[in-house]
């Protein structure tokens, strides 16, 4: 079962992503304020997945029970035991992801504003640009999530604790995701 989940993941999230990395450009110039969602009364699809740093092997998950709370990382539990780990992974047509949280489905992985080294936080699914991210995928098949309003990447650092924050796009393990 694992091993389907991951094909239909792997399919979802390469529709659009660059092949090679080192070339990746923001795909979209257009001025939109919200995502292109899908057409009025059809259902978007998603699929669910973790997502574990490749730098520190921890995975993404959602603090508290609010608007505003930090995105942050812990322990991968792959075993189905905390839906905050699980993140509902929807391909807008314009090629973008949003990430909601499975255990907090109402909340969005939201650039919150446009300065690098800013906390990702959790706030309420409206489709916007702030809660829109690129795929970017390495050759390894690990994955990178690019911002489409801010163009910085998620990342996570040790010395960060389990804080995840948004940089500027580099090549590094600390924003590739597997």
């Amino acid at each position: 079962m694992l091993g389907t989940a991951f094909i239909a993941v792997a399919a979802l999230l390469a529709g659009m992503a660059n092949p090679v990395m080192a070339q990746a450009t923001p795909q979209s110039s257009t001025t939109h304020s919200v995502a292109e969602s899908p057409p009025e009364g059809v259902q978007a699809q998603y699929v669910t997945q973790w997502f574990r740093n490749e730098a520190t092997g921890f995975c993404l998950s959602a603090e508290g029970v609010g608007e505003y709370e930090r995105v942050v990382v812990g322990d991968c539990d792959y075993d189905g035991g905390s839906p905050y780990d699980e993140w509902q992974v929807t391909r807008w047509n314009d090629g973008t992801r949003e990430l909601r949280s499975n255990g907090l489905a109402w909340l969005c992985i939201t650039s919150a504003s446009t300065g690098a080294g800013d906390n990702v936080v959790l706030d309420t699914c409206d489709a916007s640009r702030w809660q829109s991210w690129f795929v970017d995928q390495w050759n390894d098949g690990t994955i990178r999530f690019r911002n489409q309003q801010t163009g910085l990447c998620l990342t996570h650092y040790l010395g960060n604790y389990f804080i995840v924050t948004q940089e500027a796009c580099n090549t590094s393990e600390n924003q590739s995701w597997e």
